[in-house]
């Protein structure tokens, strides 16, 4: 499941159809507000998912969330965490299991177009 806010959600729904087309795998886009206001209507404790999070600087309000409410909600069993960003010292970093964090390609644009 890939998640994120404006351009991050945009282009992870473009990275769900890439995704599911190249490993067969179902995956979905769900922005990160909706993911934060209604987890319990997307993640399932009863299955495994892989929730990926894209974020330029990993301080967006919804998506910074999305990872702990997921867990404060009991609905992280057998979930894992996946962070794309631009900046490996951000707020969201410290919620992954498994981080990756291009540096390099920190822009000083508010459109997401480098990490993802």
């Amino acid at each position: 499941m890939f998640t994120g806010c404006g351009s991050t959600y945009y282009a992870g729904m473009v990275e769900q159809r890439s995704s599911q087309a190249g490993t067969g795998i179902t995956a979905r886009a769900v922005s990160a507000t909706e993911l934060m206001l209604f987890p319990e209507m997307i993640v399932s404790a009863h299955r495994t998912a892989l929730l990926i999070c894209v974020s330029r600087s990993g301080t967006t309000r919804e998506t910074v969330a999305c990872p702990a409410e997921t867990k404060l909600k009991d609905l992280a069993g057998g979930h894992s965490i996946i962070f794309l960003t631009c900046e490996s010292g951000n707020p969201l970093a410290q919620t992954a299991d498994v981080l990756v964090a291009i540096d390099a390609a920190q822009e000083e644009s508010r459109v997401q177009t480098r990490s993802l």
